[in-house]
């Protein structure tokens, strides 16, 4: 990434995007790629297509995920309280003290997580861990009537957090699972742009990733792809914390390179190209083993038009699933790198023929 770079990944952190509630941070998303592909286009499910044209050669697509974590409104209690549930796989502990943004019909509402404070908790509350039941939003109401002025049930929620560097390469934000995974694509997207290869390739903002993969099975029939390359997150373990889960997962540090995964639902031969890549370029990389189907929209692409020959590339990151990811900006120059060279050389690869099939 040249200097400056980064501020478009900056915007789109900014921008609120809950699970089914994509469209704006979508359409930034597909502005910007506008300028260095040939097609733009979104369908029903709000998943945002880049594409570069080209006759011959394998089809090939770089998915990564727009929608964030979220919470949603479900009950407004005649004090004018809300209570909520959780949009994604939270960590409850997390919701504590945040300041957070409803998304209304009338623009954005503030109002903060509140919990009953450590002198008014029971005993066996102060004994077991913190539960999403145990938090309600405030929105200074004084009555159900006068809050639901300003919000509905259904309203999505989001942590007000704004991004920020950390230091000149690590960037703290809420949605950096998966905003620099789409950030990742579309500068893949540039790069095969300035090099066009004989490949038809097509970069993919999916939608819903977060509570099931949705946008991803619809991306996946309507991209038929031959190869397919998702870009997600993975937690690093460079960090205080217990060591058993470094066994499981893996040794994986900030700044060490994106990280190859290995396991079923990746092709083996499209997982030693890119390694092979990795190492031809001095492109410092990391593996992780994904003994079954991957948490990511990798599974679900794999599974497109007659089936694609898949691979998962994850940026390392510490504090998954909170309003403080970490990700260090050299990852991700690094996962550009490594994808868009081993796309661009796909039409030479011995164990590809021509029409992307074995």
């Amino acid at each position: 990434m040249k200097p400056g770079t980064l501020e478009p990944l900056m915007d789109l952190l900014r921008i609120a995007s809950p699970s089914g509630h994509e469209r704006e941070a979508s359409a930034a998303w597909l502005a910007r790629g506008c300028a260095f592909s040939d097609e733009a286009e979104t369908d029903r499910l709000g998943n945002a297509y880049l594409r570069l044209k080209q006759s011959g050669g394998p089809r090939v697509i770089v998915a990564a995920h727009i929608d964030e974590l979220a919470l949603m409104v479900t009950h407004i209690d005649e004090c004018g309280f809300l209570s909520f549930d959780t949009m994604g796989r939270w960590d409850a502990d997390v919701l504590a003290g945040q300041r957070v943004k409803i998304l209304t019909r009338h623009g954005v509402m503030h109002g903060v997580v509140g919990r009953a404070d450590l002198f008014r908790r029971t005993e066996e509350m102060r004994a077991r861990a913190a539960r999403k039941e145990d938090y309600w939003i405030d929105i200074g109401a004084s009555s159900e009537a006068e809050a639901l002025q300003a919000v509905r049930i259904g309203d999505p929620i989001v942590i007000d957090a704004e991004p920020f560097l950390l230091t000149e390469n690590l960037i703290v934000a809420r949605g950096l699972d998966d905003r620099a995974g789409c950030f990742v694509i579309a500068e893949v997207l540039r790069e095969l742009h300035r090099l066009r290869p004989p490949v038809s390739a097509t970069a993919i903002a999916t939608t819903q990733e977060e509570i099931g993969f949705r946008g991803a099975h619809v991306a996946a029939r309507k991209a038929a792809a031959d190869v397919a390359v998702a870009v997600d997150l993975y937690s690093t373990s460079d960090t205080p914390g217990p060591s058993d889960a470094t066994k499981q997962l893996g040794e994986i540090r900030l700044g060490a390179g994106p990280i190859v995964g290995r396991g079923p639902n990746i092709d083996p031969d499209l997982c030693e190209h890119l390694v092979r890549t990795a190492e031809r370029h001095g492109i410092p990389y990391q593996m992780e083993g994904e003994p079954r189907a991957t948490s990511t929209d990798a599974s679900i692409l794999q599974l497109g038009g007659e089936g694609a020959l898949t691979a998962l590339i994850s940026i390392p990151n510490r504090y998954s699933h909170s309003p403080v990811e970490i990700v260090d900006r050299r990852d991700m120059e690094n996962a550009i790198r490594l994808i868009g060279l081993s796309i661009a050389v796909l039409p030479d690869a011995e164990w590809l023929d021509v029409d992307g099939a074995r």
